[in-house]
């Protein structure tokens, strides 16, 4: 009866212990979802401007379908330079708050 005594606290630190970390977990998965987007919207736009940028290359004689694709390169880097921009001061501020929650 004196080991479950013993035992029995430990068990019940443990568990305690396990709640902690997966609240914990579950609290840094939550901050890291809206960054996450970002990130990958910012690399979508990028494979987006790279695949607008051969049509540039492989369309070299059309000078009409040249501007356009040219254009479109354009806007999609632009677009993707903000996306990262904004990916960027997300996990900045993640950071902060998670500096701070630990």
């Amino acid at each position: 009866q004196m080991k479950v005594r013993v035992a029995r606290p430990r068990i019940v630190a443990a568990q305690k212990v396990k709640e902690t970390e997966a609240k914990d977990q579950a609290a840094l998965d939550t901050l890291m979802t809206d960054p996450n987007n970002k990130v990958n919207e910012a690399e979508d736009l990028v494979e987006k401007t790279v695949i607008t940028h051969g049509v540039v290359e492989a369309d070299g004689e059309d000078d009409t379908e040249v501007k356009l694709a040219v254009e479109q390169t354009h806007q999609l880097a632009v677009q993707a330079n903000v996306a990262i921009k904004e990916a960027l001061a997300l996990l900045g501020q993640r950071m902060v708050a998670i500096k701070n929650f630990s």
